[in-house]
């Protein structure tokens, strides 16, 4: 089980892959990538704490959408699906590191969120902390130079449950993405692209029940 567009680069390395999204318009985009409809993947359309799902899985992957789900549900299924010696990998990195506008842009976040008590957690040592994880690695991948235009930028906020454009409504993601744009608009070159750091933490143990 894996987000859209790693279980795509996967497909082509391993015999099978089972892909979990609770969205059909992220399903959609996901089999139009590269790969997207190979053989050797399968979409499955529904929540991961309630899907059917086809086991044993060597390998369980998850990214952000980790933070929302059931973690008492969630973790004992992915414990009953992997193999004796399977991992669960959480892959975390997909905001700039070090970026000058960085704490404006929180506290533009902590303002829209719909998330009233928003925290900043380690999400890791939550989870070990909790009793769902086994912690057996923890690295992370060196800063590489990542470029992307600005209105992309800021609409990848609205893939966060807090930022949702359902939940927040559209008078809110107007104003959002206006602020966020002009704070931004320093930063941009002549395209209108953005240029910032980005690096990935690559997590992997044993869920617990």
């Amino acid at each position: 089980m894996r987000s859209r567009k790693n279980s795509t680069g996967l497909v082509n390395r391993v015999e099978g892959v089972d892909a979990v999204d609770f969205s059909q318009e992220m399903i959609r985009v996901g089999k139009s990538l590269i790969n997207g409809d190979h053989r050797n993947l399968r979409w499955i359309n529904g929540p991961v704490e309630k899907v059917q799902l086809y086991p044993p899985y060597d390998m369980v992957t998850a990214g952000a959408s980790i933070h929302w789900m059931e973690w008492n549900v969630v973790f004992p299924r992915f414990k009953e699906v992997l193999t004796t010696d399977g991992y669960l990998v959480i892959i975390d990195g997909d905001r700039p590191v070090g970026a000058p506008w960085q704490d404006v842009e929180l506290s533009l976040i902590h303002k829209y969120s719909t998330n009233r008590h928003h925290e900043r957690i380690d999400l890791i040592q939550e989870l070990v902390y909790r009793g769902h994880l086994e912690l057996v690695g923890d690295k992370r991948t060196t800063p590489v130079s990542f470029s992307q235009p600005l209105t992309d930028y800021v609409q990848s906020f609205h893939s966060r449950e807090s930022m949702s454009k359902e939940h927040m409504g559209e008078e809110n993601v107007k104003a959002f993405d206006t602020e966020l744009s002009h704070v931004l608009s320093d930063f941009v070159d002549n395209e209108g692209f953005l240029s910032f750091q980005l690096e990935a933490r690559v997590t992997w143990g044993r869920p617990l029940t």
